[in-house]
């Protein structure tokens, strides 16, 4: 078990445990399967070629014991003039994920159609090529510092294959359908090699950072790339040892490793295992043990005697209301007294007239100087 562990902690590093790149007939290579799929592929900005006749070759998701975690993209020195980097890619056969690691070889091959971009568009390579001894660069797609880097050239009619906004890092259901074409199946029959010294220093010092870990960074890695491979002096900023305190490992579900038969690499379709009723153990069949009723212990109670309500008392005798008596005899208002007649205004008797000379004296009685009557009445 120990043996396979460090077997599938290898391939977590995307390598083919080769110590310099050697003819496939000598390389052991190891089959992972795991049963989710890793995270989409970051969007991230290429950095400057720093160097004539180095190769692109784009960051990927690995897995580990700790779960997916993210290998920079960097640019590497060929193991030789006229060879090409064929990335590697995850690819789900309905069933798990399975990787398939990447290779050297004299053409580009099938890389699950994954748009890992800058150049690597599903198809091919359309970053540059070899002419003669020297790397062409084609700046529409691959960045190169030109102060250092001056075999350059231009092509922008090559077509972005791009498959999704999601950048989905698998082929297969849910992720990129596209199968090889027959060119891509006769590359994968030619003379390949593996992985560089450089590339497995890069992806082992990228598995011991806690950052690169996807449950850590939430699938986006702060650092992606570098402009040469990662090493035990060159590391990332944010470099932090995975300690034990991280979660627990995601153990991969099938781990299988086997020696290549042939002196190249074929591509293989995925082939779904046969399917198995899952085997299910039931218990023989217990019939209940049988149990005898018992009745409730607590003896029964019946209900105190009844006792009927107390007798019933009539209502007291029905008293009529005392006699009635009229209202007293009605007595009219006393007698009307008419108002007092007020005696007529009394004649007032003009004063009698001094004597006139020669005449009689008036009859007229003379008024009294204070307005009363000297006759009594």
């Amino acid at each position: 078990m120990k043996c396979l562990f460090k077997v599938a902690a290898a391939l977590g590093l995307g390598i083919a445990l080769l110590a310099k790149p050697t003819p496939a007939p000598a390389a052991f290579f190891v089959s992972l399967s795991v049963n989710f799929g890793p995270p989409a592929l970051p969007v991230y900005v290429q950095p400057p070629d720093p160097a004539p006749d180095l190769m692109w070759t784009p960051g990927y998701w690995a897995y580990g014991p700790y779960g997916y975690y993210w290998v920079p993209g960097t640019w590497v020195q060929a193991p030789q003039v006229g060879y090409y980097w064929t990335p590697g890619y995850w690819g789900f056969n309905g069933y798990n994920y399975a990787w398939n690691a990447g290779y050297w070889g004299p053409q580009v091959g099938y890389y699950g159609g994954i748009n890992y971009g800058f150049g690597f568009f599903g198809q091919g390579y359309s970053g540059g090529g070899w002419y003669g001894n020297h790397f062409r660069y084609n700046t529409a797609y691959s960045n190169v510092n030109t102060t250092y880097v001056n075999n350059v050239y231009v092509n922008r009619t090559v077509v972005n294959n791009y498959y999704g906004p999601s950048h989905v890092a698998f082929n297969g259901r849910g992720g990129v359908g596209i199968s090889p074409t027959a060119n891509q199946l006769a590359y994968g029959h030619q003379h390949h090699v593996g992985w560089t010294a450089a590339q497995q220093t890069n992806a082992r010092v990228a598995q011991g950072n806690r950052n690169y870990l996807a449950k850590v960074s939430g699938g986006r890695p702060q650092y992606a790339a570098f402009t040469r491979p990662l090493g035990t002096t060159h590391r990332p900023p944010n470099y932090a040892p995975i300690s034990n305190h991280v979660a627990t490992s995601h153990t991969p579900t099938r781990t299988t490793a086997f020696r290549s038969a042939t002196t190249h690499s074929t591509y293989r379709a995925p082939v779904k295992p046969a399917y198995r009723a899952p085997v299910t153990s039931h218990p023989a069949y217990r019939a209940p043990a049988a149990h005898t009723y018992s009745a409730p212990k607590t003896t029964y109670h019946a209900p105190t005697t009844y006792h009927a309500p107390t007798t019933y008392h009539a209502p007291t005798t029905y008293h009529a209301p005392t006699t009635y008596h009229a209202p007293t005899t009605y007595h009219a208002p006393t007698t009307y007294h008419a108002v007092t007649s007020h005696p007529a205004p009394r004649t007032y008797s003009r004063p009698a007239s001094a004597p006139h000379a020669g005449g009689a004296p008036s009859h007229a009685s003379a008024a009294h100087p204070s307005g009363k009557d000297d006759h009594p009445h």
